[in-house]
C-alpha cells in the first residue's frame, strides 16, 4: 500500500487545520502600535507620538508625554472624534 501523497500548501493535519480556522474566526482586535519618537539633543525630552493612521502628536516634556501615553489608552469618546494634540507650554 503507498502512503498518502502530501499536496502542496494542504496541511497534512486536520488537528492544524481546525486550529487554525478557529483563531481566523476570533472576533478579538489585533493590538494597536503607539511609538514614541524622541529628539535626543532636546532639553528637557522632546517629540512626537504616533498611534496608527492618526496624525503624530508633539509633546515636550515628562508631563506631557505621560498625559499624551495616558490618553492613548482610552478610546476616543463620541464628543471626542479625534483626540487634541497638547496643550502648548
Amino acid at each position: 500500500m503507498e502512503p498518502p501523497r502530501k499536496e502542496q500548501g494542504v496541511t497534512p493535519s486536520p488537528a492544524v487545520t481546525a486550529r487554525a480556522t478557529i483563531e481566523a474566526m476570533c472576533t478579538d482586535p489585533a493590538p494597536e502600535r503607539v511609538w514614541i519618537e524622541v529628539d535626543p539633543a532636546a532639553e528637557p525630552i522632546a517629540g512626537l507620538i504616533h498611534h496608527g493612521a492618526a496624525p503624530a502628536r508633539p509633546f515636550a516634556g515628562w508631563l506631557e508625554l505621560v498625559a499624551l501615553l495616558e490618553s492613548e489608552r482610552r478610546p476616543p469618546t463620541e464628543s471626542e472624534p479625534t483626540r487634541p494634540a497638547a496643550d502648548a507650554p
